[in-house]
């Protein structure tokens, strides 16, 4: 299966919006299958279980190629709890639109790694069984790290839950006549709307009461994607091609 479905949105997005990375700086991308895609029956059929970014990776610079490759080798090589292939239906790549800071991250998970050999230690002295599960799944905690860790805060990420183009357009509206500088991703159920923070610091927009008014008014979840981890433009999020669209 090919992840990538459309190259020319898949380079353009990495080449125009993702920001450059510093030198200690990595892109976290992962790859999940939601079970929201799929109907009851398939749900019953294929037994996602704990699918959720069931595979996780860091790419540096020049190394896209190579991501998707072992993304796609994940995939070929996963079975679902009653022994199927993940359907492609219920597939998303996620990027977080921000670099993670390798030294944070790397600080952060020997604090965690220096924890838990105080509590084998103190468990061992006690005379108890010893907990050694996060040290023979240390490559999930290093990743745990490096997702929370953020470098460069380049953007705020509002996502808007619908595809009813009048909460888009407000927002548009809003940031073009401040001169706020943005990108929107169309997914699935809606869009994202990428809003460069040095721009938005610059103007006197109060965002935050923006999409207030909007989620109210609309009904929908229209708010901060504080993880800011979005669906990659290029790949297909149930079945519906990510997108750039501005």
């Amino acid at each position: 299966m090919n992840l990538v479905q459309d190259v020319q949105q898949f380079q353009n997005f990495i080449d125009n919006v993702l920001p450059s990375l510093l030198p200690h700086e990595v892109y976290f991308v992962s790859l999940s299958a939601r079970n929201k895609y799929l109907t009851e029956r398939e749900r019953d059929f294929y037994g996602l279980g704990r699918t959720e970014m069931f595979a996780r990776t860091l790419v540096r610079p020049g190394d896209w190629a190579r991501t998707i490759r072992k993304l796609e080798g994940e995939l070929a090589t996963r079975l679902t709890k009653t022994g199927q292939l993940i359907p492609e239906k219920a597939l998303i790549v996620y990027v977080n639109i921000n670099p993670s800071d390798a030294l944070a991250a790397h600080f952060k998970y020997i604090n965690e790694v220096n924890h838990q050999l105080e509590e084998v230690t103190k468990a061992t002295v006690r005379g108890k069984n010893p907990n050694y599960t996060p040290f023979t799944f240390a490559e999930k905690t290093l990743l745990n790290c490096f997702q929370v860790c953020t470098g460069q805060r380049t953007y705020l990420d509002l996502d808007i839950d619908t595809k009813e183009e009048r909460y888009l357009s407000k927002v548009r509206s809003v940031l073009d006549s401040k001169n706020v500088s943005y990108f929107v991703v169309e997914t699935h159920g809606g869009f994202h709307v990428l809003v460069k923070r040095e721009t938005l610091n610059k103007s006197n927009v109060r965002l935050d009461l923006l999409v207030k008014e909007l989620a109210r008014e609309s009904g929908k979840e229209i708010m901060f994607n504080k993880n800011a981890m979005i669906p990659m433009p290029g790949t297909k999020q149930a079945g519906h091609l990510v997108k750039l669209v501005l």
